[in-house]
């Protein structure tokens, strides 16, 4: 009778260590993926600036415009390894036209404005400090009073890049990225028969909320 008693005693410090080793196992599982799901909902707004050199060329006969300009970003980052974002860019001060191999004068301060708008996802791989990222969206460039009169011609097109970001202090980043605007056949009714490539490359920094 003891011998059994012994036997039965034993067999339930066994169940309740495999028991209690399972619970345990299982408690660290959900404390991990509670930690997941706080770090995937936490979320921050931000909103930057930079400056910008905007170019718009035509392969076939090697014009070129131009220009420096100013960079509005707002975003909203997810977690560490996603983003949504909005540029705009315009330029500031002379836009500069190269004739390239046409008969046209050159003028290093051409009539116009030079502008784009995009909407991004931004694909993050954080590296500490510093970050690596690409970008991909949709938008518009637009250049106006060409190639002369009161006339803005615009083409919308996928946008695509990418760059580089170092976390300067808690909430500020300095950023620098290079982003292909546009890349086809002509540019809405004009020169239809080149190819036409518009990319942009920025350097700034945003401030988190």
């Amino acid at each position: 009778m003891k011998k059994e008693v012994k036997v039965l005693t034993t067999a339930l410090v066994l169940c309740s260590s495999l028991l209690y080793g399972e619970s345990s196992i299982i408690a660290d599982a959900r404390a991990k993926m509670d930690t997941i799901s706080v770090d995937l909902q936490k979320g921050h707004f931000y909103v930057g600036g930079g400056v910008s050199y905007q170019i718009l060329s035509n392969s076939g006969t090697q014009e070129e415009f131009t220009t420096f300009g100013k960079n509005i970003v707002v975003g909203y980052q997810y977690g560490d390894y996603m983003a949504l974002e909005i540029r705009y860019s315009a330029d500031v001060g002379a836009v500069d036209y190269d004739s390239g191999n046409t008969i046209n004068k050159d003028n290093e301060d051409y009539p116009t404005n030079f502008t784009n708008i995009g909407a991004y996802i931004k694909g993050i791989y954080p590296l500490g400090d510093i970050s690596v990222y690409g970008l991909i969206g949709y938008g518009q460039v637009e250049i106006t009073n060409v190639p002369e009169g009161d006339i803005a011609r615009s083409v919308k097109s996928v946008q695509f890049g990418g760059g580089m970001s170092y976390r300067l202090y808690d909430k500020i980043n300095l950023f620098a990225d290079y982003v292909i605007l546009y890349d086809d056949t002509g540019f809405d009714g004009l020169a239809t028969n080149s190819d036409m490539t518009s990319d942009i490359l920025t350097v700034g920094f945003t401030y988190w909320f």
